[in-house]
């Protein structure tokens, strides 16, 4: 065996905080013997000899084993990830989310943990896309509406004349995930699931719905999006963007005529009990998204991307099993406490007749 160099520093002492192995502590222990070198303030001489030997043996096979578990065991570090969520816990997409954050968890072996921030608790959808885009915010599930506005060019993906239902656009979307992928990735966005959408929610205090031409010259409280302007000036109404705080006041003060939304969005909200009229229709699809910043994707390894892709994957039927039981739940409620009109198949036809023409 080749001879090491024995771990002193200038003063004759072990080197702090390194590691050995014993081969090299049996070469100091040899030197210390027949030198009598000064080793952290013992001088070595014949009376004390055995017990050095024996402590510096003792020391090195722990500092050796150390050393051999520390390569061997894996990692206890775990990766953590926020997520960003819109919606509180009782939103059938954020009760998505969160199985999707407890699968990767399991599957991991807890070294991914993925921390869920409810109710806009990160910002709004603009604000959390935002930090989304340069890493701030590992994660997130937002509506197709909101990263329209973001990535443009996928708008065309979910033009309302494109699909007659959401079954229709769905397919559409699997058909077109690759490319819709790239164009999400040029702006740091990377679509993990789409879920499946939830039914539309026209509701007022004043005004119900029941026929297409309830929509003329009116002001609809829309969320803010390119798609909703012109789906709105096809219905021959107006869309404004007022924020949720406000909405109260805006019906009040008739600077809005009614608000569009999605039925879980409009039961959950906080102006739900000022409403009297409603109206549900399926005249639109826009799927909610679970997204990752493709900052964060890239310091994952291959491994942990499969897993992750393979649990948002899997959320997916999940996802719709608890929006149906959701509507199913709130269907019923809204029969009883507001003035519910669920649109017909002359309702349904005209509405998508005045969208496809305009």
């Amino acid at each position: 065996m080749p001879k090491r160099t024995v771990p002193f520093d200038a003063l004759g002492r072990i080197k702090k905080y390194e590691i050995y192995p014993i081969v090299y502590y049996n070469e100091f222990v040899h030197t210390c013997i027949k030198t009598n070198l000064y080793v952290k303030g013992v001088i070595m001489n014949k009376n004390i000899k055995i017990f050095v030997v024996i402590a510096i043996f003792v020391i090195g096979s722990i500092f050796f084993l150390s050393n051999n578990e520390e390569v061997s065991s894996p990692s206890t570090d775990s990766i953590i990830f926020r997520l960003a969520e819109t919606m509180p816990k009782e939103h059938p997409s954020a009760k998505a989310t969160e199985h999707f954050a407890n699968l990767v968890y399991e599957r991991s072996d807890g070294a991914i943990n993925i921390k869920i921030y409810y109710d806009e608790e990160l910002g709004n959808a603009e604000e959390i896309l935002d930090q989304i885009q340069f890493g701030g915010i590992a994660m997130a599930r937002v509506n197709a509406l909101d990263l329209t506005e973001r990535v443009h060019t996928i708008g065309q993906y979910f033009d309302p004349h494109l699909y007659s239902d959401a079954d229709t656009l769905m397919n559409w979307i699997e058909m077109n995930h690759n490319r819709i992928s790239e164009f999400t990735q040029i702006e740091r966005i990377h679509p993990l699931v789409w879920y499946y959408p939830d039914t539309r929610c026209f509701y007022s205090d004043k005004i119900h719905i029941t026929n297409i031409l309830d929509f003329q010259n009116k002001n609809i409280n829309t969320v803010s999006s390119g798609i909703m302007r012109e789906t709105m000036g096809a219905l021959g109404a107006q869309s404004v963007e007022i924020q949720t705080a406000d909405t109260y006041q805006s019906l009040n003060t008739g600077y809005m005529d009614l608000g569009e939304t999605t039925l879980s969005q409009f039961v959950l909200s906080d102006y739900y009990n000022f409403i009297r009229y409603v109206t549900l229709s399926e005249y639109i699809a826009n799927p909610d998204v679970l997204i990752i910043s493709t900052i964060s994707y890239a310091s994952l390894n291959n491994q942990q991307r499969e897993l992750i892709e393979s649990c948002a994957q899997e959320t997916y039927a999940y996802q719709r099993q608890e929006q149906a039981k959701f509507a199913a739940y709130w269907i019923d409620v809204l029969e009883e406490e507001k003035e519910l009109f669920i649109e017909d198949d002359v309702f349904k036809n005209a509405i998508r007749e005045l969208i496809n023409t305009n």
